[in-house]
């Protein structure tokens, strides 16, 4: 508890950054149903509420923004957003001034949960946003170009991809536009990436990008082509870094104690990593001090 305090008092005090959230926005919905029996037409549940009035956060890159909202960051979203989202995002606390608005609704994720169990996720989106080419393009290019009026003012950017279209048309130039570029990829070419401070995939992301069967060979070639750290994610087992041809493993070293970390800094590991590097206080200390025998 004393070092979770103490970094939260360290973020308070300390002067407040900037890290731009560049990628696809979505909307998370959770529906709370109840379930008490399956149907005659199918063997499936059937799953009752009273009004059709969901829970309604953000999800995708703006979710990964909204984890900075208690902390002292500024932290701007890119993206697209339709109408209602953007007024959901908003009622969150999010900066949206730099979103383009489109006609078509973005990806909205619905979570069916029965008594807090989940009984099934229904995903609505169009693919490329229900937009065409030229438009995607021509959308997406106009948030690299807000991107780069603020790259005077960005401490850290962090470009996050689920594979809906923003990055179909990406440019190299966008990470010259802070001095610490952070990467949280899905599928593709990973090296469309280059010129990236810090490439960040979780365990299955760094398998399937590289065709490689370990952990160690996948870090090492994400390392050596991309030129650049290389943070993989185990879940509860830590992350692997690899840089300059070395490799850090750094696990928790109490049971639970990923769950105490996630819960002091923003809960998403590339939030972590964006919200520590830019911060002088921290350069003297390893990302394992936070991964402390203390915390509980």
């Amino acid at each position: 508890m004393e070092n979770i305090l103490t970094f939260l008092n360290h973020d308070l005090h300390g002067p407040k950054i900037k890290i731009a959230v560049l990628g696809d926005a979505m909307v998370d919905e959770y529906y709370d149903v109840s379930v008490k029996k399956l149907s005659q037409e199918s063997p499936i549940p059937v799953a009752k509420t009273a009004k059709n009035l969901p829970r309604s956060f953000p999800g995708g890159a703006a979710n990964v923004a909204y984890q900075f909202v208690n902390f002292n960051v500024n932290a701007p979203l890119f993206s697209f957003v339709d109408q209602s989202s953007r007024d959901i995002f908003l009622t969150h606390g999010l900066t949206v001034e730099n979103c383009k608005e489109i006609e078509f609704d973005i990806p909205r994720k619905k979570r069916f949960f029965a008594e807090n169990y989940p009984i099934f996720r229904w995903d609505v989106e169009g693919k490329d946003y229900h937009l065409k080419n030229d438009c995607l393009n021509q959308f997406s290019q106009s948030l690299y170009n807000s991107i780069h009026q603020n790259k005077n003012y960005l401490d850290c950017l962090i470009l996050t991809d689920y594979d809906k279209g923003i990055f179909n048309n990406l440019q190299s130039w966008i990470f010259e536009t802070a001095p610490i570029t952070i990467v949280d990829p899905k599928d593709g070419d990973f090296r469309r990436w280059k010129g990236c401070t810090v490439f960040k995939p979780n365990r299955d992301e760094a398998l399937r990008l590289t065709k490689k069967n370990t952990l160690v060979d996948a870090g090492n070639m994400l390392s050596s082509e991309l030129e650049c750290a290389v943070v993989i994610t185990e879940s509860g087992e830590g992350v692997t870094i690899f840089e300059n041809g070395k490799i850090e493993k750094i696990k928790p070293k109490k049971k639970n104690a990923e769950a105490a970390i996630m819960a002091m800094v923003p809960t998403k590991k590339v939030n972590a990593v964006a919200w520590l590097m830019p911060r002088p206080w921290l350069a003297s200390n390893k990302f394992d001090a936070v991964i402390d025998k203390n915390i509980t």
